[in-house]
């Protein structure tokens, strides 16, 4: 993981309600292992750039963070709780300083599991901006 994902995986294990939630620290960057129990939380890069604004070094990226659960009740809650902890959060980058960190666009969709039942996906688009 790089630093800016590790504070996103620091920020999401600290939160005391969604570790309980997810009954541990089920939270993962890009994939879960196969076979994991749900509920977990998944996170994953979906853009980066170079602001090239200033003469400031500054970076903007776009992470996706999402529940993946049995139930579309379950999988709402968690993401409130992710919610809670990343929208206006402060994300502690090592060399960077995080200056936005705004849910920008939801997330939520139900795929087919392999026994017929559901799986349901429910998350957000959150907006990073960080300057050195």
């Amino acid at each position: 993981m790089n630093s800016l994902e590790e504070a996103i995986y620091t920020t999401l294990t600290g939160g005391t309600a969604l570790v309980a939630k997810l009954n541990g620290t089920a939270i993962y960057n890009t994939l879960a292992p196969q076979e994991t129990a749900l509920p977990y939380v998944v996170f994953n890069k979906g853009a980066g750039t170079e602001a090239n604004s200033s003469p400031r070094r500054a970076q903007d990226y776009v992470y996706t963070v999402k529940a993946v659960s049995t139930t579309h009740k379950e999988a709402g809650e968690i993401d409130d709780l992710v919610d809670d902890l990343m929208h206006d959060g402060t994300l502690t980058v090592t060399g960077w300083n995080d200056y936005w960190c705004r849910r920008e666009s939801d997330v939520a969709y139900a795929e087919p599991a392999g026994d017929g039942k559901l799986v349901w996906h429910q998350g957000a688009q959150y907006r990073i901006r960080l300057a050195e």
